[in-house]
């Protein structure tokens, strides 16, 4: 489960940062639009749904062993001892990339007067219902491309997190502290 796990986040990571870049590349020349990239858009953000609660899942089995072999844990030290178990060099490629595609995102991201909308015969950009102006066949065209490069530039930024986890995190086994015989039970401090 966990080769399946890296092997399909790294293919929704390099196919959303192909589009991304796809999509900048050929935003002047893709003219005949018919919503092709939207469509595989929408796919590989399924998709990264899909790994981030997967990743979310491994997480939570994680907790659940440690609540088991350490029961005397309150709520708060089984999370920390849950994130302790991912690796330091996950939180560091973690933090730095998503800072890095964060900027990238921001920087490649353009500004839009709002949605372009095929209505009553004419091509027009609206904003909350309300029609902004009236565009051309071409600046439509250029609107749609430019409104799923911005989405997809978001997905990839949420499609690090999955990748980096299945990759430099730990697999399988999860490094708990060794026990030696039963667990000492430590006091709980009483409830407010």
């Amino acid at each position: 489960m966990l080769i399946f796990l890296r092997v399909f986040s790294a293919m929704v990571f390099m196919a959303m940062a192909a589009m991304v870049i796809g999509l900048t590349a050929l935003s002047d020349v893709l003219t005949d639009w018919r919503g092709w990239p939207g469509l595989l858009v929408a796919v590989l953000a399924s998709g990264t749904a899909v790994l981030i609660g997967s990743a979310v899942l491994t997480l939570v089995r994680r907790k659940r062993d440690l609540r088991r072999r350490r029961p005397e844990l309150n709520r708060w030290e089984n999370d920390v001892d849950v994130m302790a178990t991912i690796p330091l060099r996950v939180w560091f490629v973690e933090i730095i990339g998503g800072v890095v595609l964060f900027a990238l995102m921001t920087r490649s991201a353009v500004p839009m007067e709002g949605a372009p909308e095929f209505r009553d015969g004419k091509y027009v950009l609206h904003s909350h219902g309300r029609v902004i102006r009236e565009i051309t066949e071409e600046e439509f065209h250029r609107a749609e491309v430019d409104e799923v490069r911005n989405f997809a530039a978001f997905w990839l930024v949420a499609a690090w997190g999955p990748l980096v986890f299945f990759w430099l995190g730990p697999g399988r086994s999860v490094t708990l502290p060794p026990t030696d015989g039963p667990a000492p039970v430590r006091p709980r401090a009483p409830r407010p």
